[in-house]
């Protein structure tokens, strides 16, 4: 029976020992959070910077019975206005070429992407408990009262060592346990 204990503590001990050494990596919480930024930029109205008179190809259709018979291009001397707007996330140029503008407004709608990463590592610390244990019977009356310590080692395993009385005599109790 002794060689039973000793080949059992001597066991527990060889896991105690092979675990207190293991390094133990932090547990890493990665959160990404990501937003999107809506910008409405509205111009209204904007000048031309440049005009000029240019020839386009406009195409006349000679239509017969609801069939086109003929297309004839013909140059037709029109403006042509150059644009140049700046905006808060750009440039935007353009040309138009028409006989008359009466408006001319611009509305640039972009989305910004934000993206917030956070990084939190969890160090676990090694903690001591101290307490006890009572064994009740039906009637409430106390038949094994004990003392107990326990140690965690950074919430991977937990060892403990209590010292008690069962029939008014002493015993030991070892309590060991892993995280799974």
């Amino acid at each position: 029976m002794k060689t039973k204990i000793i080949i059992i503590l001597s066991v527990l001990l060889a896991i105690f020992i092979y675990i207190s050494q293991t390094k133990v990596k932090p547990e890493v919480i990665i959160k990404t959070k990501i937003t999107y930024d809506t910008i409405r930029e509205v111009v209204n109205n904007t000048k031309p910077q440049q005009i000029k008179k240019v020839y386009i190809k406009i195409p006349f259709e000679t239509v017969i019975n609801d069939t086109i018979t003929q297309v004839i291009y013909k140059d037709k001397e029109v403006n042509e206005y150059k644009y140049l707007d700046s905006l808060k996330n750009g440039i935007v140029k353009s040309t138009i070429l028409a006989d008359k503008i009466y408006k001319r407004d611009i509305e640039l709608i972009t989305f910004n992407k934000n993206t917030e990463i956070s990084t939190t590592k969890i160090h676990f610390k090694s903690s001591f408990y101290v307490g006890g244990t009572i064994l009740l019977n039906k009637n409430y009356n106390v038949l094994n009262p004990t003392i107990n310590v326990y140690y965690n080692n950074r919430n991977k395993w937990l060892g403990g060592l209590g010292v008690g009385v069962i029939n008014n005599e002493p015993n030991i109790n070892l309590t060991f346990a892993i995280k799974l």
